[in-house]
């Protein structure tokens, strides 16, 4: 597993009020109708969009600055990088975020979708 894999994988854990269990729900509550099912018919791409929706009970970054911190924390990044590597870091984040989920969700056997 990569450092950054293991730093997502803690930061869900970290800034989720909610339970996985809640999260799997309101995901499919508010995210699985028909009409969307049409438009994201991919399950991590609806999750994606459901994410940048700022889902209540989850607290994570949400502006590229606070982006770019976490990629510091994580080790990806340095103060030093340039603007192809931090847009990269910024354009993988809601991915990225998302694979730690549906990681956390199989381990604990939660149907997301």
């Amino acid at each position: 597993m990569s450092v950054t894999t293991k730093f997502y994988d803690n930061y869900i854990k970290d800034n989720t009020e909610i339970s996985l269990k809640e999260v799997a729900e309101s995901f499919d509550s508010a995210a699985n109708y028909p009409s969307n099912l049409k438009k994201l018919p991919n399950h991590q791409e609806r999750f994606i969009d459901w994410l940048k929706g700022l889902p209540s009970g989850l607290n994570f970054a949400l502006y590229n600055g606070e982006i770019l911190e976490l990629g510091k924390k994580s080790g990806y990044l340095t103060d030093k990088e340039d603007a192809k590597k931090e847009a990269t870091v910024i354009k993988n984040y809601y991915p990225s975020l998302s694979m730690a989920f549906i990681r956390a969700f199989k381990k604990n056997g939660i149907n997301w979708y």
